[in-house]
C-alpha cells in the first residue's frame, strides 16, 4: 500500500510539472470527440485549487447559435443525488434523522408493510428494493403531468419490495425521491429551498440550482438528442418529477466549488461526511455503491498501482453528467453534454491523460464515416459497404462510441421514422461490428420480431443471454411470447399500408384496438391465452409502429372505417368481437355502431366517454386541462387523434344509439395513478362509465381493483368478459 501511495504522489507531481502538456492533451480530446459528434459541452480538470483545463464546445441553443461555456448551465441528472445525500447527512448530524432509522419513522402515512422495513441507508445506497419509477410503464407516458411529492411517492415510490432490504444493489431513483420527501417532512421546507440555503448559498454556487422549465435561468443550456438527420429537441419532461434524484442545473466552474467544499467541514463534520463516499454494496467489479456516490478503484497496467475514484454520473432528457474526485492526490474532472452523447468515452480518456494510462490514437471514427456515407447514399448502402469493409480500412477508424450511436439510429428508423428494413439494417451491422456485445442482440431481436420473423429474433435472444445471463429474464418473456406467433398482414387502406397481426386459427374473431398514443402490443399479456380458443386480431393505426401515417383528420369514424377495410383485405370475415381500452373505447363503440350487423359482442376496457370528459372540464376545468391536453411531441399520430377528440367523443356517441348487442364495461377501480387533486375526476370517469353501462340493458359492469392497465395487471378479468363475449349466441 505505501508504494501504491508513493507512485500515486510521483503522478500527481508529474502533473503539476507538465500542466500544460496535460492541458493541450485534453483539449485535443475534447476537439476530437466534437468533431466527431460525441461530445456538446464543457469540461473542467483540476488539480486541488489549480485549473489544470476547462473548455467548452459545442452550441447551448442550436437556434440562436449560442455557443457552450464554462459557465453555461447543463442539467445534472443523477448528480443530484449526492446533493441529496448531503442534506440527509446534515439532519443526521443535527440529531433530526437516523440512518437506521426507517421510511414509516418519518412519512407516517408510507405503506406500513413495506416502509417499516426499509432504512435510510437502504434508500441512500440503492439496496432498500424499492422498484425504480422511471421503469415503471406508466410512469413516461405521464411524465409531463405535475404532481406533489406526497402524491408522487403513493402513485411510483410505493411499489411491493423486490427483494429483501440491504441483500443486494438495484438501482433506484425512487429512493431518492423519498429522501426528498423526508427532508420536506422533517424540515417543513421544500427540497429547493433546503438545497439553496443549506449549500448552494453558504458555497456560493450562483450557477447551480434547481431545475424547472418555467423558471428563467440565465445561461441555461437547451437539451438536444442527435439524430441520424442532425440535432433535434430532447422530449419534455416535468422536471418537478426527477426531484430530489435528478433536477439540478450547475456548470463546470460551480462543480469545483462543490468539489473542494468537500474536502472541508463548512457543510459537514469528517466523520459523517466519509460515510457519503465509502462503498457498501458492490453494484460491479471493483466498484461500489456510497451514499449518492460510487466509490471504484481503477486498475492500471502496473498490478501495484490503483486509482482510486469517487464518481457519479447523470443522464436526463437532453443531457450527460460524468463527475469524479480523486481524493488521493485532490483530482477534479467533471464532463457536462447537452446533446445526449456517451459522455463516459471522453471522461475515461481524460482520466488515461491525467494518470499517463495508456491511451489509444485518435482516429476517425466508423460512426462518423457511417453517418456521412448513409447521407450521401443510403441506410442499405452504408451498411451493406460497412459490413464488409477490408480490415485494413476498418483500421483506419475507432469503434469509440459507434455501437450506442447505430443503436439509437436503429431505435429512431423503426419507432419514430416507421423504417423498419432500415432499422434491420442497422442492427443487424452492430452485430457484425460488436459481435461480443450482448445488447445489439437484443436490440436486433426485437426489430426482427416486429418484422415476424420469429425463428431469428429467437436466436438473437439466445445469443444476447449467452453473452450476459442478466438479460435472461428480459428474453425468456419476449421468447415466450413467440409461443403463438401471429401473422404479420399488410394491406393498403385509402392509400397507405396497414400492419395487422393475426394470432390463433379457429374460433369467434376479437379484434382489440390500442389506446391512445400506444400500439398492438399493448395487448400482448392476453394474447396467447385468447388465441388458444379464438383468432385475435391487434393492430398498429396509421402512423404507430409499421403502420405509414395518413392524412388527417384522425377521428373515430374514420378509424372505424379504416379498420374494417383493413380486415375485408386481409380475408377476415366477421362477426366481430371488438374491445378497445382508454382511447381505443371510443373507435370500438364507432365501429360496433357502424356495422351492428357484423359485430358479436363490445369489450370497453376503462374507456374515455365524452360524459365524463364534459363533466371533469366542467367541474374541474383547471384540473382538466392540465391532464387532458397534453401534446404528444414525440408521436404526431397520437397527436391528430387527440386533436380530433371533441368529433371523435360525438361520434362514439352516435354510435351507441345504432349498436343494441352485449357489451362488458371493465373499469378501473384504482386511485393509485391519480394525484390527491385529481381523484375526484377518477371518480367522475367511474360514475360515468357506471351510468352510461346502466343505460343499456344488455350492459355489463364491473369495477376492477387495477390501474389503468388493466389488461396488464389483471390479464385474467379481460379475459374473462372476452369470454362471456364468445359464449353469446
Amino acid at each position: 500500500m505505501k508504494q501504491s501511495l508513493l507512485l500515486l504522489c510521483f503522478t500527481v507531481s508529474v502533473l503539476t510539472a507538465k500542466t500544460q502538456s496535460v492541458s493541450d492533451s485534453i483539449a485535443n480530446l475534447v476537439k476530437y470527440y466534437h468533431d466527431n459528434g460525441l461530445f456538446s459541452g464543457a469540461v473542467l480538470v483540476a488539480n486541488g485549487n489549480t485549473i489544470v483545463y476547462k473548455g467548452a464546445v459545442g452550441m447551448a441553443n442550436h437556434e440562436w447559435q449560442i455557443p457552450n461555456t464554462t459557465q453555461t448551465r447543463f442539467r445534472l441528472g443523477s448528480v443530484t443525488k449526492q446533493f441529496t445525500a448531503m442534506l440527509i447527512l446534515q439532519l443526521v448530524q443535527e440529531g433530526k434523522l437516523n440512518l437506521n432509522g426507517k421510511i414509516t419513522d418519518y412519512l407516517t402515512n408510507y405503506r406500513k408493510e413495506t416502509g417499516s422495513q426499509v432504512s435510510i441507508h437502504q434508500l441512500l445506497t440503492h439496496s432498500s428494493g424499492i422498484p425504480n419509477y422511471t421503469e415503471n410503464e406508466s410512469f413516461f407516458p405521464n411524465s409531463v403531468k405535475p404532481y406533489s411529492v406526497i402524491d408522487f411517492v403513493r402513485i411510483y415510490c410505493s411499489g411491493d419490495l423486490e427483494f429483501k432490504p440491504g441483500t443486494q444493489f438495484s438501482y433506484s431513483n425512487s429512493g431518492y425521491f423519498i429522501l426528498g420527501a423526508i427532508l420536506e417532512k422533517m424540515t417543513g421546507k421544500t427540497y429547493e429551498q433546503l438545497l439553496k440555503q443549506r449549500i448552494l448559498e453558504p458555497l456560493g454556487m450562483k450557477q447551480t440550482g434547481y431545475d424547472m422549465h418555467e423558471y428563467i435561468i440565465p445561461g441555461r443550456a437547451s437539451g438536444y438528442e442527435t439524430k441520424l438527420s442532425g440535432y433535434q429537441h430532447a422530449s419534455y419532461l416535468n422536471m418537478g418529477l426527477p426531484y430530489a434524484a435528478g433536477s439540478m442545473y450547475s456548470s463546470v466552474e460551480d462543480l469545483m466549488i462543490w468539489n473542494l467544499a468537500l474536502y472541508g467541514n463548512r457543510l459537514m463534520a469528517d466523520s459523517l461526511k466519509k460515510k457519503m463516499f465509502d462503498g457498501y454494496l458492490e453494484l460491479d467489479k471493483n466498484i461500489k455503491a456510497g451514499y449518492g456516490w460510487f466509490n471504484e478503484q481503477i486498475q492500471t497496467p502496473d498490478p501495484k498501482k490503483v486509482i482510486n475514484m469517487i464518481w457519479h454520473n447523470g443522464g436526463i432528457n437532453g443531457f450527460m453528467t460524468e463527475l469524479a474526485r480523486f481524493p488521493e492526490e485532490r483530482i477534479f474532472i467533471t464532463v457536462l453534454d447537452n446533446a445526449s452523447n456517451n459522455t463516459a468515452l471522453l471522461f475515461r480518456d481524460i482520466i488515461a491523460t491525467v494518470y499517463g494510462l495508456p491511451l489509444e490514437p485518435k482516429k476517425p471514427t466508423l460512426s462518423y464515416a457511417i453517418r456521412k456515407k448513409i447521407e450521401s447514399s443510403s441506410i442499405a448502402e452504408a451498411t451493406d459497404y460497412f459490413a464488409t469493409i477490408p480490415e485494413a480500412e476498418k483500421k483506419q477508424y475507432t469503434l469509440a462510441g459507434a455501437e450506442r450511436l447505430i443503436n439509437r439510429w436503429g431505435y429512431e428508423r423503426m419507432n419514430e421514422q416507421q423504417d423498419l428494413p432500415g432499422a434491420l439494417k442497422l442492427f443487424e451491422l452492430n452485430t457484425k461490428l460488436f459481435p461480443n456485445s450482448s445488447n445489439v442482440y437484443d436490440s436486433y431481436g426485437e426489430a426482427l420480431a416486429n418484422a415476424g420473423k420469429y425463428d431469428q429474433a429467437v436466436a438473437n435472444y439466445q445469443k444476447s443471454v449467452q453473452l450476459d445471463s442478466s438479460r435472461y429474464r428480459r428474453a425468456s418473456v419476449r421468447i415466450a411470447g413467440f409461443s403463438n406467433r401471429p401473422d404479420t398482414i399488410r394491406v393498403m387502406v385509402d392509400g397507405h399500408e396497414m400492419v395487422l397481426y393475426k394470432t390463433g386459427s379457429k374460433g369467434p374473431v376479437i379484434v382489440l384496438e390500442a389506446g391512445g398514443n400506444s400500439d398492438h402490443t399493448s395487448w400482448s399479456r392476453i394474447v396467447p391465452e385468447l388465441a388458444k380458443r379464438a383468432i385475435v386480431i391487434t393492430y398498429d393505426r396509421p402512423g404507430y409502429r409499421q403502420s405509414i401515417t395518413c392524412s388527417q383528420p384522425r377521428t373515430a369514424d374514420r378509424v372505424a372505417a379504416e379498420l374494417y377495410e383493413a380486415l375485408k383485405k386481409a380475408g377476415i370475415k366477421g362477426p366481430y368481437i371488438i374491445g378497445g381500452w382508454s382511447w381505443g373505447g371510443a373507435f370500438a363503440r364507432t365501429f360496433a355502431g357502424k356495422y351492428p350487423a357484423e359485430t358479436k359482442g363490445l369489450l370497453l376496457v376503462d374507456p374515455a366517454t365524452k360524459e365524463s370528459y364534459d363533466r371533469m372540464a366542467k367541474e374541474y376545468p383547471d384540473i382538466y386541462t392540465g391532464i387532458f391536453t397534453t401534446r404528444y411531441a414525440g408521436n404526431q399520430a397520437a397527436q391528430d387523434e387527440f386533436d380530433a377528440m371533441l368529433p371523435t367523443m360525438m361520434q362514439a356517441s352516435i354510435s351507441d344509439q345504432q349498436y343494441k348487442g352485449k357489451i362488458e364495461v371493465l373499469a378501473a377501480g384504482s386511485f393509485k395513478e391519480w394525484s390527491e387533486a385529481e381523484i375526484p375526476l377518477k371518480k367522475i370517469w367511474i360514475d360515468e362509465l357506471r351510468s352510461w353501462s346502466g343505460k343499456n340493458k344488455n350492459s355489463r359492469f364491473e369495477l376492477v381493483e387495477s390501474g389503468h392497465f388493466i389488461q396488464n395487471e389483471k390479464p385474467e378479468t379481460v379475459i374473462a368478459a372476452l369470454n362471456r363475449l364468445m359464449e353469446v349466441r
